[in-house]
């Protein structure tokens, strides 16, 4: 690995100038942190509280003590700028390409650390982290224009703050610079710019997750608010990779208290009338209940939420009742909206390219330039 790290530096000095001239993405890769250390070779800090900046000559160490810088300020304020002419700054034991940036954090007790790094060294290390560096190579691509995307989207939407992203899987897991590999940076210069949009020609959010088990979910379906273009499909790709099966058995109290919050926050299970399951639908993307004379329906996202991702790690699954017990059974990894990520790793393996597996799981998406 160190030694195709050492191809990827030589690589990223020659091309440091292409790369100066693409966009840019702010990450935040370390959230409420009392101190922060980084350190590289020729630093160059700039600390914007004042307003000064600093050389320091050969291997160096800088250290920031976050709990007085936090209390300094209120909210979240840029502190400081730390880069390298090498183009890597280390935190911890990771290294990372372009600047490492300090914020004080909300709570103005600690510090936020963000990484300011161009688009596509952002997508390289991140595509071994969403998926592998040694997955098939059409798969990776499919994965760059879609992680791209997303990340355009999530820089559009906030022009003025202080970072897009989260390092995190609440937005995507990125990597640091030991985690690139070749495939991975082939992957993201073979795909340079591409991003997905709508037929109106518009930025989307271009969601992905780990194992569909069998179709994908539209976002309103899992979060309430519709994306434009989105279809669900099925995916006879996935089924051979992963975990294949899930079971959860839940007890009846717990699930009738998780179908009341559902159905009338704040009712009280002692005095609510119980509601009663109908014949589940694995297809139907809700759970049916009989509640009050009427037929209700539950998002499935629902219950995941509230009994968490590792006691359901999937929306698609099927509930019924097998003596005294509420039994969920489903299949997949992951929220199910958008591209199945071990569905591309199959695709790919039988030959199909990135065009065709961006297609099958987008199919109302445009592929374009974005820069």
């Amino acid at each position: 690995m160190r030694g195709q790290g050492w191809i990827l530096l030589c690589g990223w000095i020659f091309l440091s100038h292409a790369y100066a001239s693409l966009p840019k993405m702010k990450v935040r890769i370390g959230r409420n942190l009392p101190k922060v250390t980084v350190q590289g070779i020729d630093l160059q800090g700039h600390f914007f509280l004042k307003n000064e900046t600093k050389q320091y000559p050969g291997k160096n160490i800088i250290h920031f003590n976050c709990q007085k810088l936090a209390n300094s300020k209120k909210g979240a304020t840029l502190v400081a700028s730390v880069s390298s002419p090498g183009g890597l700054v280390s935190w911890g034991n990771r290294r990372y390409w372009g600047d490492l940036m300090l914020t004080t954090a909300q709570d103005r007790h600690s510090c936020d650390l963000l990484q300011n790094t161009p688009m596509e060294k952002y997508i390289s290390t991140l595509l071994a982290k969403e998926m592998r560096g040694d997955w098939p190579i059409e798969a990776l691509k499919a994965q760059a224009v879609a992680a791209r995307t997303y990340a355009m989207f999530q820089k559009e939407r906030n022009p003025t703050g202080l970072f897009a992203l989260e390092n995190s899987e609440k937005h995507q897991v990125s990597g640091h610079f030991f985690d690139e590999t070749l495939a991975t940076s082939k992957a993201s210069s073979f795909t340079k710019g591409l991003i997905l949009t709508n037929k109106r020609g518009e930025l989307v959010p271009a969601f992905f997750h780990s194992k569909c088990g069998g179709h994908t979910f539209l976002p309103e379906k899992v979060w309430s608010s519709p994306v434009e273009g989105y279809e669900s499909v099925s995916c006879p790709f996935c089924h051979e990779h992963g975990t294949k099966r899930w079971e959860k058995s839940i007890s009846p109290s717990k699930i009738h208290r998780l179908f009341l919050a559902a159905l009338s926050p704040g009712s009280s299970p002692s005095s609510a009338p119980r509601p009663r399951l109908i014949l589940d639908q694995k297809a139907r993307g809700d759970i049916r209940v009989f509640w009050k004379k009427k037929i209700r329906k539950i998002p499935r996202s629902f219950l995941r939420k509230k009994l968490g991702r590792k006691e359901i790690p999937s929306n698609n699954f099927t509930i019924h009742i097998e003596r005294d017990r509420f039994v969920i059974k489903g299949a997949g990894l992951g929220h199910g909206v958008g591209m199945c990520q071990f569905g591309a790793f199959e695709m790919a393996k039988r030959g199909m390219n990135h065009r065709e597996i961006l297609a099958h799981y987008y199919p109302q998406f445009n592929i374009q330039k974005g820069y």
